[in-house]
């Protein structure tokens, strides 16, 4: 989503409508130009977590963010600009998907989907409170994004949460964003624990937080957080539980798990807790594919190490491969994990679940 700054600095990006067109044309170009060559197009990245960093809090760019929601923005409004986001953000990759269906898909014979960021849920405790806040919660990782592209508009849950500050779909949009997707791509990589924000909801002006109005902790023990959290808890059952969730609330959608490794911050060689995570997570998704899940593919994260967005070159480690970015050469060193993942694609590999194997023939499936 590296936006031109000049169509930022003109009319805002994402928050106006005009990016709808812009986006299309430019969507329009790379299929013309690239689409003998690629199969699989993702029109946006992670567009319902970028709404909190990029225009709540501000910590992201554009930085937008107002006081007292955000710090250190000098324009923005934390109490639309989200919404806005969002909005003209699904009808530009709905336009998108339209002009690729109707000009290029019967020639080059690709598909096309959006990108999500994905994140598990767990009740901090079963009070009823906290139950109904990790279920607002879901609704505003999955269905903020995913009600309009099967139902053709907003989640109820969001609707009531944002009020009139929510962009409304007219009868064309609606029409337009309907199944306006191929498949759906997610990122996942952890799970939280999630309480009800009772402060929230006795604030006279909201956010996108306070709407949410939930608070998560990796760990029980943690310090509760407003914002949702990008810790490095490892839970591969709640992958299953969010591929089995979007079976079981938006119907059996083709999906491709775009992003799923470890990080690590020491870039150690001997990485046996990002091979425990794969290997984890690959089960994890079988057994979702045993459970009725449309999973048509896995790509971990990632193959080298390269810039992370919060943690820049130095502070996390993601790759099979190692690089050493204080190098001239950028000298690359293959990790344990690179062999481990080579050895499970080509050589027969096997992974234990806890009913039955993940070998060849099992990930075939993937």
């Amino acid at each position: 989503m590296d936006l031109p700054k000049s169509l930022q600095d003109e009319y805002g990006g994402w928050i106006s409508p005009k990016v709808v067109d812009d986006f299309t044309e430019y969507a329009d170009v790379c299929f013309r130009e690239f689409g003998d060559r690629v199969t699989h197009w993702t029109t946006v990245l992670e567009p319902n977590i970028m709404a909190q960093g990029c225009y709540d809090t501000g910590i992201l760019p554009p930085n937008r963010c107002s006081y007292p929601f955000g710090s250190n923005c000098t324009v923005g409004n934390s109490t639309v600009e989200p919404y806005l986001f969002i909005h003209h953000t699904l009808l530009a990759h709905a336009s998108a998907v339209r002009l690729y269906r109707e000009k290029y898909q019967a020639a080059q014979k690709g598909i096309i989907g959006i990108n999500m960021y994905s994140l598990w849920f767990y009740p901090f405790t079963y009070s009823a409170e906290d139950i109904g806040a990790t279920e607002r919660a879901k609704q505003f990782i999955y269905g903020w994004i995913l009600h309009p592209l099967v139902f053709g508009d907003y989640a109820e849950t969001v609707k009531k949460a944002a009020g009139c500050r929510l962009p409304f779909f007219s009868f064309h949009e609606s029409e337009l964003v309907t199944n306006a997707f191929d498949f759906i791509g997610l990122n996942h990589y952890t799970s939280v624990y999630s309480s009800n924000n009772n402060n929230a909801v006795k604030t006279p002006l909201h956010d996108l937080t306070a709407d949410v109005a939930t608070l998560f902790r990796v760990t029980k023990n943690d310090t509760p957080s407003p914002e949702f959290l990008p810790g490095n808890r490892v839970d591969p059952q709640g992958l299953q539980n969010a591929l089995e969730y979007i079976r079981e609330n938006y119907g059996n959608l083709p999906i491709y798990i775009q992003e799923n490794g470890s990080g690590a911050p020491d870039g150690t060689l001997d990485d046996v807790e990002r091979i425990s995570y794969l290997e984890k997570h690959i089960a994890a998704t079988l057994k979702a594919i045993r459970n009725g899940a449309n999973v048509k593919g896995y790509s971990m994260w990632s193959f080298m190490d390269l810039y992370e967005l919060f943690g820049g070159y130095y502070n996390w480690h993601y790759g099979l491969v190692a690089v050493d970015f204080g190098s001239a050469e950028r000298r690359r060193q293959p990790r344990r994990s690179a062999r481990w993942y080579s050895d499970f694609l080509k050589n027969n590999a096997v992974i234990r679940v806890e009913d039955g194997f993940v070998s060849p023939a099992s990930h075939a499936q993937l």
